[in-house]
């Protein structure tokens, strides 16, 4: 992996996506592009689905819907569809089924591969899973967890991404001690006579697995936590609303006594 491979100037070029096509073979040619193809395509298709669905949707805002679904109330929030028992149960549902999820997802991404940033997130399955098997709740706080723990989500995506890159694996060895703790695994070789060849390295499939797990903890853990924390707002506004309402009859009650 210390081999040289071309002038500094061609490297630097290479890492940010300019690579020279001549004298290179069609298969290879082809999975070098083949990313910027899958996601020109994937790109333009879930534009295309989103404006659709939001074509679709009534024109209120994520927030009145979730007042709606948690008002008992016959008479709908203002901006907000009209609630109905079904909505309320899919949207419990999907509260209940997301703590599971993301206790799973975090389960999985820590004994995939064994390494620190592992450690950490199966430290936190076990202290979750523990707090609510005591009957206690997963709630706000549970929330704020998920929001904290996008962070060395991240960071360990990232690391993974630019551990790829020749110059990191000459700077760390994949056979080195951080390289092992950390859980950096080189899934892409850089060969020694043309850079530009991709070189898959022999790894067994958790290392190929676990970037695939990680973006998914990502999108679980951030939906979770928006999902919890709206929650909380629009319970907290369903109840001041309900006192000021108790208020404005006592009030009325007051005025008819008066009188």
């Amino acid at each position: 992996m210390c081999c040289p491979s071309g002038s500094s100037m061609e490297q630097t070029f290479r890492y940010i996506g300019f690579i020279r096509y001549d004298k290179l073979p069609v298969l290879d040619a082809i999975l070098n592009m083949l990313p910027e193809i899958i996601m020109l395509i994937g790109s333009i298709s879930i534009q295309t689905i989103l404006d659709r669905l939001n074509s679709d949707e009534p024109s209120t805002t994520e927030d009145a819907r979730l007042l709606s679904v948690l008002s008992n109330s016959p008479e709908p929030i203002q901006g907000a569809a009209e609630a109905n028992g079904a909505d309320r149960k899919f949207f419990s549902l999907h509260i209940i089924l997301g703590k599971y999820l993301v206790l799973f997802v975090l389960c999985l991404a820590g004994v995939l591969r064994p390494s620190i940033p592992g450690a950490v997130y199966f430290v936190t399955f076990l202290a979750c899973a523990t707090w609510w098997a005591t009957y206690r709740d997963l709630g706000r706080g549970f929330a704020y967890l998920c929001r904290i723990l996008l962070l060395p989500v991240t960071i360990h995506l990232v690391c993974l991404y630019v551990y790829q890159m020749q110059w990191t694996q000459t700077l760390i060895p994949p056979r080195g001690w951080v390289a092992r703790y950390y859980g950096l695994t080189p899934l892409v070789e850089t060969n020694c006579d043309d850079p530009r060849l991709i070189h898959i390295s022999d790894v067994e499939w958790p290392s190929f697995a676990e970037p695939l797990i990680l973006i998914f903890l990502y999108y679980v853990l951030w939906f979770e936590s928006g999902s919890l924390l709206n929650l909380v707002a629009a319970l907290k506004y369903q109840v001041k609303d309900q006192h000021q309402k108790r208020n404005r009859k006592l009030e009325t009650r007051g005025e008819e006594l008066r009188l």
